[in-house]
């Protein structure tokens, strides 16, 4: 914790790097590396207090996942609001044009920041969701029957196909201007 406040202090507040533009910083790393080893040691610290929880054990095997689609818990959240809006009269100061048009929208009822820790938890769960789906279809299915995977890969691609279009208005709203 030290060395982050130390490196926090030397880079006046700031370390950010960017990549993929060409604007890095050794320290940014520095700060990564120093980051995770500070979540290590938390880990470590909790780790005698939780036990082999099989919850958490769930949630840590399936992070790849989360990365991957804590957006869609998000976008089911923010469509649910958006629902209750239109078809209940509920959320009168949900902004539904920029659920349509912001993916970074984000609604917090009767502005309790709070209420923010709904989006984590659907996020989590519906992304440890979609893991026990892929996990189950892996099971099922052999590495020698390709006609199998063929049709696990179509219906997959047919749920993402239907969940980016009906449940993401944002993109539909994208795909008709584009048209």
């Amino acid at each position: 914790v030290g060395l982050q406040i130390a490196l926090i202090y030397v880079m006046n507040g700031t370390f950010t790097c960017s990549v993929s533009w060409g604007s890095y910083s050794y320290m940014a790393f520095a700060g990564g590396i120093l980051g995770v080893a500070f979540w290590l040691r938390i880990a470590r610290l909790l780790t005698p207090a939780i036990g082999d929880s099989s919850h958490i054990n769930k949630v840590a095997n399936s992070t790849y996942s989360i990365m991957a689609n804590h957006f869609l818990g998000f976008m089911l959240i923010k469509y649910l609001y958006y629902c209750g809006q239109k078809y209940f009269g509920w959320f009168q100061n949900f902004n539904a044009q920029s659920f349509r048009n912001d993916v970074f929208y984000f609604y917090y009822p009767n502005d309790i920041k709070l209420s923010g820790l709904l989006y984590v938890f659907v996020a989590v769960i519906f992304s440890v969701w979609i893991q026990d789906i892929i996990n189950i279809t892996k099971r099922r299915i052999s590495q020698n029957d390709r006609y199998l995977q063929t049709i696990a890969f179509i219906v997959f691609l047919a749920i993402g196909c239907f969940i980016y279009i009906y449940l993401m208005p944002f993109a539909n709203t994208v795909i008709k201007n584009a048209v």
